[in-house]
């Protein structure tokens, strides 16, 4: 005799302990819906009591016979007995939601699950199901919903606007992959380039394949596909591409090799505040333009101090406060050490930077001395703004703002991240640089004549 049968022979309500084994039983052998059948049985004839084992089980049963109705039913109860919050149970509800494409009931779950969850594994759930279906602009609601994105969530809205044909879409949440600080992989990059091909974004796609060479990203076949797919990227731009960020335009124009007289590092910085006296650098970025590997160095640093003005960079406290972010005193060692890794043996080092003289030269030289570390006597600075007020525009007047946002639109340089952060201002930078020297006609000897030490400085920082 069956336990259901037997239950309903002796309809008094006992205390059953072995109710779940039962329903695995059920379930094992191959008959999910009699497990289900014994569930209700026991529901009614017993003081039995479900758990999370017992949903677990029943979930499984209606995945395997299909069985929605009693899913449904299922989700009812666990909304009264509070386990919604069981990532086992509401991932295989979420599961089998979407299996039987029934989204909306998904998407219901889900801003529940957002309630006590910020894991982005419900979420990328739910991308793939809209996706799957064609509803990228019900993905891309979940996708802002997401309190946390990690590189599934970006390469499946990503690759869901490329079979879309939402082609500028792709190349805005490459963008902000990037400035999000996780590192694209193959996925992500042979999709951005399959988008920049269909749009003709050849600038956009020079600096992917640009960024793809820093990160050194395998090409394997799938990449090479795309890669040699791309008609706008021919052959003589992309070797120019090669050579941006070892521009010199005594060799653009005579066509012959010359040896760099010194390493030329593009930074940036970022601040608490304005103040040379009472504020510190809170993130310091800086790019080798011979590049090659491990050419770029980026950090946020702990300043012991409130920052108050998160609001122009984004960065916050809680991001300074981690214990893997150094002080500015544990970072001299790490960026002194970079920087001989990159020096040409008997060359100075030529910092380039916008406002330099006012703004970042000053505000490195007090961390150094404040630290109690001396600068090194080779370094050399260069302050690109006074140079770019050299510029004219087509009828040979002075420009009215030589800001790098202004020259980044005067170049149609595209941005392709937050501004206001250090190593997105660093990339803007090298580009300007380029254009600059290039319409200027200035060579590296000619930048190096414009150049400052840090002795040329007053020793008290002015304020800005």
């Amino acid at each position: 005799m069956s336990y259901a049968n037997c239950l309903k022979k002796h309809p008094y309500r006992i205390v059953f302990p072995y109710a779940n084994s039962i329903l695995r039983a059920s379930l094992e052998k191959g008959y999910p819906q009699k497990s289900l059948k014994d569930y209700s049985t026991l529901l009614h004839f017993t003081a039995f009591c479900p758990d999370c084992r017992t949903y677990a089980l029943l979930l499984r049963a209606c995945a395997r016979c299909s069985d929605l109705y009693a899913a449904m039913e299922i989700h009812c109860h666990l909304t009264k007995v509070g386990l919604l919050s069981n990532r086992h149970i509401t991932t295989s509800l979420l599961k089998l939601y979407i299996a039987h494409d029934r989204m909306l009931e998904a998407r219901e779950l889900f801003w529940s699950v957002l309630e006590w969850s910020t894991n982005p594994f419900h979420g990328n759930l739910m991308l793939m199901g809209f996706l799957k279906s064609g509803q990228i602009d019900k993905a891309y609601q979940i996708f802002k919903r997401m309190p946390v994105k990690d590189l599934v969530s970006w390469n499946s809205m990503i690759a869901g606007a490329v079979r879309s044909s939402h082609l500028k879409h792709v190349m805005n949440l490459f963008s902000r992959l990037v400035s999000s600080g996780l590192v694209p992989d193959g996925f992500s990059f042979s999709s951005v380039l399959s988008a920049c091909a269909g749009a003709g974004a050849r600038q956009y796609g020079v600096w992917v394949h640009q960024l793809m060479t820093e990160l050194v990203v395998e090409m394997n076949q799938h990449l090479l596909t795309f890669e040699s797919s791309i008609e706008v990227f021919k052959q003589s731009e992309l070797e120019q591409l090669k050579s941006l960020h070892t521009y010199n335009v005594e060799e653009k124009f005579s066509g012959v090799k010359t040896e760099w007289p010194a390493t030329i590092l593009v930074f940036d910085i970022e601040t608490t505040g304005f103040s040379r006296r009472e504020d510190r650098i809170i993130e310091f970025a800086v790019r080798d333009l011979m590049g090659g590997k491990n050419s770029t160095f980026q950090t946020l640093i702990n300043p012991e101090k409130d920052v108050k003005n998160t609001y122009i960079h984004g960065i916050s406290n809680s991001m300074l406060s981690r214990p893997d972010v150094p002080r500015f005193g544990e970072l001299i060692p790490i960026l002194l050490q970079y920087v001989w890794s990159r020096q040409m043996d008997g060359k100075p080092v030529l910092w380039i930077a916008h406002n330099g003289r006012s703004f970042d030269v000053p505000f490195l030289i007090f961390e150094f001395r404040r630290c109690k570390v001396e600068m090194p006597g080779d370094w050399l600075f260069v302050d690109t703004l006074p140079i770019a007020r050299q510029l004219v525009d087509s009828e040979g007047s002075k420009l009215s703002s030589v800001s790098l946002e202004k020259l980044r639109e005067r170049y149609k340089i595209p941005l392709t991240g937050s501004a206001h952060r250090a190593m997105q201002d660093v990339t803007t930078l090298c580009y300007v640089l380029q254009k600059l020297t290039f319409e200027l006609k200035l060579t590296v000897p000619q930048l190096l004549e414009k150049s400052f030490r840090a002795s040329d400085l007053p020793a008290t920082r002015p304020e800005k």
